[in-house]
């Protein structure tokens, strides 16, 4: 059975810092970050200089000192002191569940479940007592001005009424000219749909991964975007150009 990458690369980084003579394994009083590849339920406190999170699998609490907080864009320190008691989690802090994406002694990936901007960590060990809390970079969320929204239904339902019909006879055609556009030249079709998933490609690794999440991709994960719509677009276009001969 072949080891997951993600899991191979914790180790990695694990055995880069034990060759650079850090203590990876356990500090005082602390526990080594356990090891899997699947979801994990824990629980994650935030408090005021403090993040704990609770393993309940093992009934240990890690804790972390976070002396400049923890923001949720960019990175935070956290310093790991000695590892609580079950019944200490939570106390000073606001409490949320966390759901653990993937372990290694070196990192945690995981998702705060906060019912509102539900951040994602990776929880990264940088030598030391030192780690780092690597915010994943949010999507920008549309504001929606509803006042202006409600002035612009209004000012519709007063307008005169028209007739939708025609553009919509117009839409449909232009989406089927669209579409029959492809059986033009089937080759040619393939290859813009195949540029727009290569530049697909760029944006996400560039605005969207982070820097993690681009290592573990692998290289058919990257050549999907690209093939995927370049083979949609060369079959549709094969086939409406050898169908409809008497068209193209």
């Amino acid at each position: 059975m072949a080891i997951p990458s993600d899991v191979l690369n914790g180790f990695k980084r694990t055995l880069t810092l034990y060759k650079q003579g850090e203590e990876v394994t356990s500090f005082a009083n602390t526990k080594s970050m356990p090891t899997f590849n699947h979801q994990a339920k824990w629980r994650f406190s935030k408090g005021n200089g403090h993040v704990q999170l609770h393993n309940p699998d093992e009934k240990t609490v890690y804790h972390f000192a976070t002396p400049d907080g923890l923001v949720e864009q960019g990175s935070s320190v956290g310093f790991r002191s000695a590892d609580l008691d079950e019944k200490e989690f939570g106390k000073g802090g606001t409490v949320h569940n966390a759901q653990v994406h993937r372990s290694d002694p070196g990192s945690v990936y995981f998702t705060v479940q906060d019912g509102t901007k539900n951040p994602t960590y990776t929880l990264r060990h940088v030598g030391g007592q030192k780690w780092h809390f690597e915010a994943k970079k949010q999507k920008l969320k549309p504001v929606v001005n509803t006042e202006q929204v409600k002035q612009a239904v209004l000012k519709q339902a007063e307008a005169p009424w028209y007739d939708p019909i025609p553009y919509l006879a117009k839409g449909i055609t232009g989406a089927a000219q669209g579409v029959g556009a492809l059986g033009i030249n089937p080759v040619l079709s393939a290859g813009v749909a195949g540029a727009a998933g290569l530049t697909y490609d760029q944006l996400k690794r560039k605005y969207y991964n982070t820097a993690q999440e681009n290592a573990e991709e692998t290289a058919m994960d990257r050549i999907k975007r690209v093939a995927v719509p370049a083979a949609g677009a060369g079959l549709v276009g094969t086939i409406l150009h050898t169908g409809l001969p008497n068209y193209y």
